[in-house]
C-alpha cells in the first residue's frame, strides 16, 4: 500500500477546502443573480395584506387590449372609493400579438418617476384606439410624447427615459413575472394573492373586492 506522508496530506486537505469554497461561492452568486434579475417588482406577495393593511389587488394588464380597457375604468372606481383601504399594483404583461403594447408599457413606466403613472395609465386606456391603430412603434411613440406633454410632465426627462429604453428591463421583468406564473390572458386580477376566478361580469368581479374589502 502507498503510504502518504504529512505533506502530501496537506495538499490534498488544502485542495478539498479551495474546491468547497469555489461550490459555495458559485451557489451563493447564482442565488444572488436570480434576485437582481426578478427585482423587486417580481417579488410575490408573502402576505395577504401590506405593511398598512390594505387589501392588495394585482392587476395583470396590457395597455393594447381591449378588454383591459374595460377594467381599467373600473380599477379607477375602486381605487377613489376605497383609496384608504385598497393598494392596486399594475403589472404588465403585453401580449406578443399586440405590437405597440411593450413600447405604451415603457411609456407608462416612464411617468412612474415623476409620480403620474396612474393619470397616464388612464390617458393611454382612453384613448386606446387612437395609439392603438398606429402603424409603426415611431408613430405611436409620437402620441406617447404628446400624452405626456399634455399631462404636464417633464417632457425632457419623459423622452429620454423613452427613447433610450429605460424601461424596457423593468416591463419584462413584470412580464416574466406573469408566464412565471402561467398567466395566459389579460386582463388578469389577484386579490391579496388569490386568483379571481369565476365572474362574468364587471360588477362581479366589484363585488368580489369589495366583499375583502368589508
Amino acid at each position: 500500500m502507498k503510504k502518504f506522508n504529512w505533506a502530501q496530506i496537506g495538499i490534498v486537505v488544502a485542495v478539498i477546502t479551495i474546491f468547497s469554497g469555489i461550490l459555495i461561492y458559485a451557489k451563493t452568486s447564482s442565488n444572488n443573480k436570480n434576485d437582481n434579475l426578478k427585482g423587486e417588482i417580481a417579488k410575490p406577495i408573502e402576505n395577504n395584506n401590506n405593511d398598512e393593511g390594505k387589501v392588495v389587488l394585482e392587476e395583470y394588464s396590457d395597455f393594447q387590449c381591449p378588454a383591459c380597457a374595460g377594467a381599467a375604468q373600473i380599477v379607477s372606481e375602486l381605487k377613489k372609493k376605497h383609496k384608504d383601504k385598497l393598494e392596486v399594483k399594475f403589472i404588465d404583461f403585453p401580449l406578443t400579438y399586440h405590437t405597440l403594447a411593450p413600447k405604451a408599457s415603457e411609456a407608462a413606466a416612464s411617468t412612474r418617476d415623476q409620480g403620474k403613472f396612474w393619470e397616464y395609465h388612464d390617458i393611454l386606456f382612453q384613448n386606446q384606439r387612437i395609439w392603438g391603430q398606429a402603424k409603426s412603434e415611431e408613430e405611436a411613440v409620437k402620441y406617447f410624447k404628446q400624452y405626456a406633454k399634455d399631462l404636464g410632465l417633464d417632457t425632457r426627462q419623459f423622452d429620454k427615459s423613452l427613447d433610450s429604453g429605460e424601461k424596457k428591463d423593468y416591463v419584462e421583468q413584470n412580464k416574466q413575472k406573469a408566464l412565471d406564473m402561467k398567466i395566459s390572458a389579460t386582463p388578469t386580477f389577484y386579490l391579496n394573492g388569490e386568483k379571481l376566478e369565476g365572474y362574468k361580469t364587471w360588477d362581479e368581479l366589484i363585488e368580489m373586492v369589495e366583499k375583502e374589502i368589508r
